[in-house]
């Protein structure tokens, strides 16, 4: 998905950065969720074009006191603020672009069996 990824943490947690020495000889830096076991991560998907709505998810890797409290907070405010969908909890917005016939997936080329359907 090329949709922009937040790492969420506690205010305060310092946050570890990776180096990453490029083939072109410069240097760019990567966060990983594995390197800050206290995080979950949001990727709130979003339009990708005229009919496609990519879909987003919060979701942790660790199972460290903090990550554990950062995703059920999250869990809790989308069930509360959103309407289930066979596996997939959706926001009022969404639903009704997926209701006018956009399709609701993971990316763009993947096959149509796997979209959101109701």
């Amino acid at each position: 998905m090329n949709c922009p990824t937040y790492l969420i943490t506690e205010s305060g947690t310092d946050v570890i950065l990776e180096q990453l020495h490029c083939y072109d000889g410069k240097d760019r830096w990567a966060i990983d969720q594995l390197a800050n076991p206290d995080s979950t991560i949001l990727r709130h998907g979003g339009l990708y074009s005229d009919n496609v709505l990519l879909h987003g998810e919060i979701r942790t890797a660790s199972k460290t006191q903090v990550a554990v409290r950062l995703q059920r907070s999250f869990d809790t405010a989308v069930r509360k603020h959103f309407v289930k969908i066979k596996s997939f909890y959706v926001g009022r917005e969404a639903e009704a672009l997926l209701d006018s016939g956009f399709r609701l997936t993971a990316a763009e080329q993947c096959p149509l069996e796997f979209d959101l359907r109701r």
